[in-house]
């Protein structure tokens, strides 16, 4: 192994999390590496300088008088941070980002930016969703390009740009030396929701047990369980099942079981009532 692999090999373990903690710290709403200011480029260069030392004399000396080990190095460099810009840190999301708990049987589906969320048992995410803030269900099936928690932002101002009532910095200044508005609140989906592509969900909705979600729909409101709301603004199309039939499922919280009682999920599928008769606590009348 020469040093520019082991090199490689510590750039891609280390500068994942170098980068979410930097951009988390100077604003958490910038993602990608083209948008980084002036003054983080400079200190992603030192953080790399500093990677880069322990595995060379003097990389000085290799970066200005080896031409082709300068654009080796500068090659492996850029070839790591361009897997973290385009993937949107698409790592283990417990071990890239910070404060998840996120179950063994979830899947999550490259790339994707998780951060302080929850995620439970037999969910699965697809490409490109952001999730933050957000407590996640089990069984919860998820589409691609989600936007799950993206702040509060309020209209009611003088003005709309957030340095104004913000000490966040998003775009690079403020002049307010205390927060004006709440700007997160956690998101709660419940369990067995579907949600489809292109979704966006916005902060301190609750979404309710069993309940789906439209491709290209904006959640602006709460939704009941088994509820199915599509539109932008997201409205109420439908239930899925009868009122009497959501209330026993509700309360038979079929998402809770172990695996070996679950077969009974797949044996009585399409036949709700059924499954009901016979998970009901008290012999499941309708």
């Amino acid at each position: 192994m020469n040093k520019f692999t082991k090199i490689k090999k510590v750039i891609d373990k280390r500068i994942g999390h170098f980068l979410y903690r930097l951009l988390k710290q100077y604003n958490p709403n910038v993602f990608k590496i083209i948008s980084i200011r002036q003054r983080e480029k400079e200190e992603t260069g030192r953080f790399i300088y500093e990677l880069v030392k322990p595995h060379t004399p003097n990389p000085c000396k290799l970066a200005s008088d080896n031409v082709e080990e300068r654009k080796e190095l500068g090659r492996l460099i850029h070839e790591s941070l361009n897997i973290y810009d385009k993937n949107l840190f698409c790592l283990n999301p417990v071990a890239a980002c910070e404060n998840n708990i996120i179950e063994d049987s979830v899947r999550l589906n490259e790339p994707y930016l998780v951060t302080n969320s929850k995620i439970g048992r037999g969910s699965y995410v697809a490409s490109n969703s952001i999730i933050s803030f957000t407590d996640i269900g089990n069984f919860c099936s998820i589409g691609p390009n989600l936007t799950c928690g993206y702040g509060i932002h309020p209209v009611n101002g003088i003005s709309t740009s957030p340095c104004f009532f913000s000490t966040e910095m998003q775009n690079g200044m403020t002049f307010t030396a205390e927060n004006k508005v709440i700007e997160r609140k956690e998101i709660k989906i419940g369990n067995d929701v579907f949600i489809g592509m292109n979704v966006s969900i916005l902060d301190g909705i609750t979404i309710g047990d069993g309940a789906v979600i439209g491709a290209g729909a904006v959640v602006t409101k709460d939704v009941a369980p088994y509820s199915i709301v599509g539109g932008v603004p997201a409205k109420h199309l439908r239930y899925r099942f009868g009122e009497k039939q959501i209330e026993q499922l509700l309360k038979i919280q079929w998402w809770k079981w172990d695996d070996e009682r679950l077969k009974n999920v797949e044996k009585n599928f399409f036949d709700i009532d059924k499954f009901i008769l016979e998970n009901s606590e008290a012999g499941g009348s309708l």
